[in-house]
Order: C-alpha cells, then sequence, then structure tokens
C-alpha cells in the first residue's frame, strides 16, 4: 500500500500510497518523534497508484524523440549519467513510476567534482535537501514564490557568480546596450583625507562663558535651577 516515491537525502524521504495507510505511516512517525507531514497531490506519483495508466502514457508521449545532450544527463532515475538517446517515451513512464533518487544522482555529481546546483523551477523546493547531502555545495534557484520575471533571473546569475560559477557574460549582455573593454591595468584606490582643525569663536556670543579649566570648553548657566552645564570636547588626535 506504500512505495518509497522520492530520496531528496538522508533525512527528507517521500512516501506515497493509499490514504489510509498514510494516516498509520504518519502517526507512527508521531508516537516516534519523527517529524512528518502530509502532501496533497491529485495522485500518488512514484508508487504502483500510477502504474496502469502506463501503457495510456507511452502512447501519447509516443511523438518523443530522444537524443544524445551535448552536456553531461544525470538521471534521478537511474541515479547516474544517461546518454540522452535512451530518454525514449518508456523511460518517462519509469521516471514516473519508479523512486526518485536524487541523493544518488547527487552524489554522482560530487565525486565528479560538481559543486553548484541550480534549481530550474518557479519556487525552490530542493535547495535544503541538496545542501544537506552536497554539503558546502552552491544552491542557487531561478524563479521563487511571489519573485517571478527577470530580475529574479538577475539576481540568480549573481549569486551563482559570487560564489564561483563562470558566467558567459557576453551571452548574458548579447544585444544589450554598448560594450567597451575596460583599461587593462589594475586600479589602485587610495584616499586623500583632508587635516582637521579644531575651530574657535567667541563663546560668550552664544551665551557661554569661559570654563577656564584644561578639559572644559565652556559654561552654560541655567537662568530656571541656578545650575550649570560645563562643556568640553575630548580627542585622541590631542
Amino acid at each position: 500500500s506504500l512505495s518509497i516515491a522520492v530520496v531528496n537525502g538522508v533525512s527528507a524521504v517521500v512516501i506515497a500510497g493509499e490514504d489510509w495507510a498514510l494516516k498509520r505511516l504518519v502517526a507512527r512517525c508521531a508516537d516516534e518523534e519523527v517529524r512528518a507531514r502530509r502532501i496533497e497531490v491529485d495522485y500518488a506519483a512514484h508508487s504502483a497508484q500510477v502504474q496502469p495508466v502506463g501503457p495510456r502514457l507511452v502512447q501519447a508521449i509516443s511523438d518523443i524523440a530522444p537524443r544524445s545532450s551535448r552536456v553531461a544527463f544525470v538521471s534521478t532515475v537511474t541515479g547516474a549519467a544517461l546518454d540522452g538517446a535512451h530518454l525514449n517515451p518508456e523511460y518517462w513512464f519509469v521516471n514516473l513510476r519508479q523512486t526518485v533518487q536524487l541523493d544518488q544522482a547527487l552524489d554522482w555529481c560530487r565525486e565528479r567534482g560538481y559543486g553548484a546546483f541550480v534549481e530550474v523551477s518557479p519556487h525552490p523546493l530542493l535547495g535544503a535537501a541538496i545542501e544537506d547531502s552536497a554539503g558546502d555545495a552552491v544552491v542557487v534557484p531561478t524563479l521563487g514564490r511571489n519573485e517571478g520575471g527577470l530580475d529574479r533571473f538577475w539576481l540568480s546569475v549573481g549569486q551563482a557568480y559570487v560564489n564561483g560559477v563562470a558566467v558567459d557574460w557576453p551571452g548574458v549582455f548579447s544585444g544589450r546596450g554598448r560594450r567597451v573593454q575596460l583599461p587593462t591595468y589594475a586600479f589602485v584606490p587610495q584616499r586623500f583625507w583632508l587635516s582637521s582643525t579644531a575651530g574657535g569663536g567667541d563663546v560668550s556670543a552664544v551665551g557661554q562663558s569661559a570654563a577656564e579649566h584644561g578639559l572644559l570648553g565652556a559654561v552654560i548657566e541655567q537662568p530656571d535651577s541656578g545650575g550649570v552645564v560645563l562643556t568640553g570636547r575630548l580627542s585622541t588626535s590631542a
């Protein structure tokens, strides 16, 4: 009645199946203090529930003509690299029916030196799982809830770049404005601060009296109480 639908990492697993069985599983997790929550979906993908639609699905997408890709394609069905020429209609049904092995796909990438991942989706859902499995990997979204449009894309490009991901800047700015060559010499910034000078003036002109003390500058009498306020200025440069 239950199937392991998704394995995103050691602490992120999705179970799919009959409603009554899921309720019992969630209750048992609560008894054993294991965090679990229901995800409301229209059908239980990656479980036996989709098996009956297999022939119809394969027929519906029979026009798909797979071909080899120019970059490595890592499948969450096999957990390893797969030639794109094998992504036929039958593969896509298996993709819907079998367990999603994201954890194994991430391990395959890490073992070969890949350390940056871009989640292409309307809203990032796998970032935490990727960071949990891939340690110090760079994880960048493309869009986010209430963050659509090009501004979010540009921000993602910037996040990837500052984390060491190479960006094809000519491609990014193709057709945008006029590009100019930067100077070949390095900019060496140097600051020029003006020396501060102590100001002077007649304190009596603003209602103050000389304090005649080395640490005090002036005395202000309080007409309502007969008290005085002593003012002065200290500086580390003195």
